[in-house]
């Protein structure tokens, strides 16, 4: 029987059948299927929730097999990806074109469509999360077939969509508003945590990514920063590092 897991392993499930389709037409008749036959069907991204929100013992889809750029516009400064395209996969493919994502978290191994589904978002004051970045969704729906969503048509789909937690159906294709690409210069170091909560807000306010982790039973922070520079590294990688 097949068990699934989420990262940590603390969710854990084993679907009566696991699907991984490979095209839209293999998820629309699978969307079909499941409707017609009145089964569950619960869609997993990477795996990287907390909680147990696709844990099943009906059907789980898989989109790990739905992958890939469907479209570049880099006039426009737009991408069309594949909802199960890994976050990794997607920053290395942008940076290719020079295109880079307006923000994203720490972790890059959830797929598109889960990471927009759960909210997932980075840090910034003047940034928004991940929704924030998505021009436009091609759903399948059990009730209505296939959607296109933006802000300008099925506007409030769209605005559902951003963060559906899987509820309105199947994300599949997904067009994200891009930026020209940059490199970032992390800078990671560690102080008092007086000292850092006293001057929260210059570094918040100060900084393009600010964020800090108190360790529990001590007096001290580990504060990172981010910000635009014009230095550049050998690799294709879009930050530079500093510890101090």
């Amino acid at each position: 029987m097949t068990e699934w897991t989420n990262w940590s392993g603390r969710g854990r499930c084993h679907p009566g059948t696991l699907h991984r389709p490979e095209s839209t037409e293999e998820i629309e008749s699978l969307v079909r299927n499941a409707s017609r036959d009145d089964r569950t069907l619960r869609i997993a991204g990477a795996g990287h929730s907390f909680s147990d929100l696709v844990a099943t013992d009906d059907w789980m889809v898989s989109l790990d097999q739905f992958t890939g750029p469907v479209q570049i516009d880099r006039k426009n400064r737009q991408a069309t990806v594949r909802a199960g395209t890994p976050l990794s996969d997607l920053g290395e493919f942008l940076w290719q074109h020079d295109l880079s994502m307006q923000n994203l978290g720490d972790v890059d191994r959830q797929s598109v469509a889960g990471a927009l589904s759960t909210g997932t978002h980075g840090t910034g004051i003047n940034l928004g999360v991940l929704a924030t970045q998505v021009e436009r969704i091609r759903l399948m729906s059990p009730e209505q077939g296939w959607i296109e969503c933006s802000p300008d048509e099925n506007s409030r789909i769209f605005r559902a969509a951003q963060v559906s937690l899987g509820s309105l159906g199947i994300l599949a294709e997904i067009t994200l508003d891009l930026e020209p690409a940059y490199h970032l210069k992390e800078v990671v170091h560690r102080t008092p945590l007086e000292e850092c909560l006293r001057n929260l807000d210059d570094l918040r306010d100060n900084n393009r990514h600010f964020e800090f982790f108190w360790f529990p039973g001590t007096e001290t922070v580990r504060i990172k920063t981010l910000n635009r520079t014009n230095q550049t590294t050998n690799t294709t990688n879009s930050w530079l590092r500093s510890f101090t």
